[in-house]
């Protein structure tokens, strides 16, 4: 079966402008040989926002209107289900709660395996919420959170009140410089909505505390300026003062957001795990799985919270689906999908996914 992004595309973004670039089309990237090391022996690895749900929908006309995408509404999303029932292993390593995963992503994907008799398929699929700090296992009927694996990363409910706190009060300090300044950081942050202040505090799930929307570099008119950046080293200070460092940690997390969560809770402590789990069921060695393993995402520049992934993992192929060559380049180690998709976001995604589809039939 030939899946395409329009016409078909295990050819597409080869030769002309790009070959003189440098760069190489999604063949160059993935051919037939390396896909099916990647279905044998490895694991494509997705974020989620805005790699393979957007975070916007898009409207009449490619206007986008509000709300973020669901399984229904994604063309990438869409391709999973064949993916599993053609063997694939793969994984979702993301900062969303479980709930809103399970709702927005997994259920209706699971409900379309079942539908075509492929619920076998449903165990070939890895999930991790919370960045990294709940994992979610299929016992055969249901999805369910893993409790051992949760046990080491939840925060402690004893700790809870002040951790909030503390979040709390990094954000009413940036609320005051933004109402003592309203015009200088409107002017210096074009791309933040400043009327989503005041910043708040949540918490997802007993795993993480978010304090959001604190404007980033991404959001500036200028590079150099990062009001989060300046939060967040805030937010160190105060937790080494308040004697919790040894056992929570800060992180610059999404667009805007900055989390506390149990220390080693990361994407990247997630995909360990996913690697000894997929070693486990194929009989690869780990390292042979990182070594087969592709991971997806969009956050790669610094302070992104994909950008761990290829430094720890640097056997893996790292595909980033940013703008290529907009504001914030992607860090070493890793390949600009949208430059070999000729396309970005979740597109390039659908790009990828459908091109594996077209060389595993």
């Amino acid at each position: 079966m030939s899946v395409g992004h329009g016409d078909d595309i295990s050819g597409a973004g080869q030769g002309g402008d790009m070959s003189a670039r440098g760069d190489v089309g999604l063949g160059g990237l993935l051919d037939a040989a390396r896909v099916e090391r990647l279905r044998r022996a490895g694991a494509l690895v997705l974020d989620v926002d805005d790699t393979l749900l957007a975070r916007e929908r898009a409207g009449a006309g490619g206007v986008a209107s509000r709300g973020e995408e669901s399984f229904a509404e994604s063309a990438a999303a869409g391709l999973l289900p064949e993916l599993l029932r053609r063997g694939f292993r793969i994984g979702l390593v993301t900062g969303h709660g479980w709930r809103q995963l399970e709702r927005r992503l997994v259920m209706p994907l699971i409900e379309r395996l079942k539908e075509s008799g492929d619920a076998s398929a449903i165990a070939r699929l890895g999930i991790y919420a919370n960045r990294g700090a709940t994992k979610i296992v299929w016992d055969g009927e249901r999805h369910a959170v893993e409790e051992v694996y949760g046990g080491r990363h939840q925060l402690r409910a004893s700790d809870v009140a002040e951790l909030r706190a503390l979040l709390e009060t990094i954000g009413a300090e940036f609320d005051a410089k933004v109402r003592e300044s309203a015009e200088w950081y409107a002017s210096a942050f074009p791309r933040f909505d400043f009327a989503l202040l005041p910043a708040r505090v949540d918490e997802r799930e007993g795993a993480v505390l978010v304090l959001r929307p604190i404007p980033a570099q991404r959001h500036a008119a200028e590079g150099r300026l990062n009001p989060r950046a300046e939060s967040y080293k805030r937010g160190l200070e105060l937790l080494r003062r308040a004697k919790l460092d040894a056992d929570y940690e800060l992180a610059e997390s999404g667009r805007s957001s900055i989390e506390i969560t149990r220390r080693g809770v990361s994407k990247d402590a997630a995909l360990g795990d996913l690697l000894t789990e997929v070693s486990k069921a194929t009989g690869e060695s780990v390292a042979g799985v990182e070594e087969a393993l592709v991971y997806v995402g969009d956050e790669f520049d610094a302070g992104g919270n994909d950008a761990v992934i290829p430094r720890v993992f640097p056997r893996a192929l790292c595909l980033s689906v940013a703008p290529a060559g907009g504001e914030l380049e992607t860090g070493a180690g890793v390949v600009s999908l949208s430059r070999a998709a000729q396309t970005e976001g979740t597109a390039a995604t659908h790009a990828l996914l459908a091109h594996l589809l077209n060389l595993s039939a």
